[in-house]
């Protein structure tokens, strides 16, 4: 398993990798790293070790006396983005809560991006975050972060372009992960912001991707914006033509 110093980034994982590992740790019981070897149907043998450091250093995982240990319910495995990026927020380790900040300036600078302009930023916020590395290290790390970025729900890659985006669908998984039928805009904003994914700037408006997230689940039903005088904007999750549960599952 990974060393507490590793960073996040060294790891090579995708989202479908971590669900059929956190399955097969769900529906059996003493679960070592070799069963999982064993029975897990991913032909990469280093990305079986790269998915068990990763869950592992989120702390979705652990192990006790050889065993892997979940730290999530069996409900969560359907919200395993909200669970990322509620780690990735709540992290008290610097070699993963660097990325809170890269996240925090990647939606909120640009409409869209060119590979040198997300390099700039990622070497900018580790060396302020006291995770510097070397330009070799850091060509894996650029190529893992747009794979992570792609898969959680917050980049759409053009060409050679990153655009940022908050995906409708991660919106809800978050909500529904904090138990949220209806709030305010920012009594909803700030709980995401704080435990989840910046959403906000320092005068507490939304940005313009996450306003963008809200506006598609309106058209599409799962959510109601409204207005009230003493509340601001008020949101209520789960529109009457739609089951946002159903999309989940």
């Amino acid at each position: 398993m990974a060393s507490e110093y590793k960073d996040i980034l060294d790891f090579n994982v995708t989202l479908g990798s971590l669900r059929s590992l956190l399955d097969v740790i769900f529906n059996e019981e003493h679960i070592d790293v070799d069963f999982l070897r064993r029975k897990v149907a991913i032909n990469k043998f280093d990305l079986i070790s790269d998915s068990l450091g990763f869950l592992k250093k989120l702390r979705i995982i652990d192990l006790e006396r050889g065993f892997i240990v979940p730290k999530i319910t069996y409900g969560e495995l359907n919200l395993i983005r909200a669970v990322i990026l509620n780690s990735l927020m709540k992290s008290e380790d610097q070699y993963v809560h660097y990325l809170s900040s890269f996240i925090d300036q990647f939606l909120s600078s640009k409409k869209y991006y060119e590979k040198r302009d997300v390099w700039k930023m990622l070497t900018t916020v580790r060396s302020k975050e006291g995770v510097g590395s070397s330009q070799e290290e850091l060509r894996f790390k650029l190529n893992q972060l747009v794979r992570l970025l792609m898969e959680i729900g917050l980049a759409v890659k053009f060409r050679k372009i990153l655009i940022p985006i908050i995906d409708p669908s991660l919106i809800i998984e978050i909500l529904t992960r904090m138990k949220k039928t209806s709030g305010s805009i920012h009594e909803i904003t700030n709980n995401i912001g704080t435990d989840y994914l910046p959403c906000c700037d320092v005068h507490g408006k939304p940005y313009d991707c996450f306003s963008r997230a809200l506006e598609s689940l309106e058209k599409m039903g799962f959510v109601k914006l409204g207005y009230r005088s003493d509340a601001g904007m008020d949101v209520i999750i789960g529109g009457k033509r739609c089951n946002f549960m159903e999309v989940l599952s």
